[in-house]
């Protein structure tokens, strides 16, 4: 019986009916997004300077597959959302030993504008798979008024656990896109 895996001669396949490096950009966003679950209970508790790193590690991914899609409908806001999420990462891993409050409220404004960034582009532009980006940009809104209300209560573990989960949630979806036939978005109207 043939072997049913996935190989490499069909993973780059994937190629002529979806995306295969916008699978793998939503597969680091996953792997990133496992960590940050998980880092907690590897090594005792979050640091800022450990979600800083995540941070800037996720932005990076957003911002290279906004260059891979250059040109097309939604490329600019993954350009923004990487922007983003790099500036907050640097902030966190420039000055990790900001108070708490500072950071909540950092993490509360990542998760806000994030999700105003994916589920607003998603509505507007309807780009293949936009019923999960719309999805997981208002579960990101979610997350940030979770923190926001919780704030005297925040801490940095719990945040971590909700950035774990955001960029979990973002890079299924985005992987998830780019296993899609058709997957590839229609041509920016300039």
């Amino acid at each position: 019986m043939a072997d049913r895996g996935m190989t490499m001669a069909r993973f780059w396949a994937l190629g002529e009916r979806g995306r295969p490096e916008t699978f793998l950009i939503g597969a680091g966003l996953v792997l990133l997004g496992i960590y940050a679950l998980a880092a907690p209970f590897l090594s005792g508790g979050m640091t800022v300077l450990a979600l800083g790193v995540i941070l800037v590690a996720a932005g990076g991914l957003e911002l290279l597959h906004g260059v891979i899609l250059h040109g097309e409908a939604n490329w600019a806001v993954f350009v923004l959302s990487g922007t983003f999420s790099v500036l907050m990462g640097l902030l966190l891993v420039r000055q990790p030993a900001v108070e708490l409050g500072a950071t909540t409220f950092l993490v509360a404004g990542y998760f806000i504008v994030g999700g105003l960034f994916q589920a607003g582009s998603a509505v507007l532009e309807r780009y293949p798979g936009w019923g999960w980006h719309l999805a997981a940009g208002t579960v990101s809104l979610v997350l940030g008024s979770l923190v926001v209300a919780r704030f005297p209560w925040a801490t940095v573990p719990i945040i971590g656990t909700l950035v774990g989960l955001e960029l979990l949630l973002r890079g299924v979806t985005t992987a998830g896109s780019g296993l899609r036939r058709g997957a590839r978005p229609t041509p920016a109207l300039h």
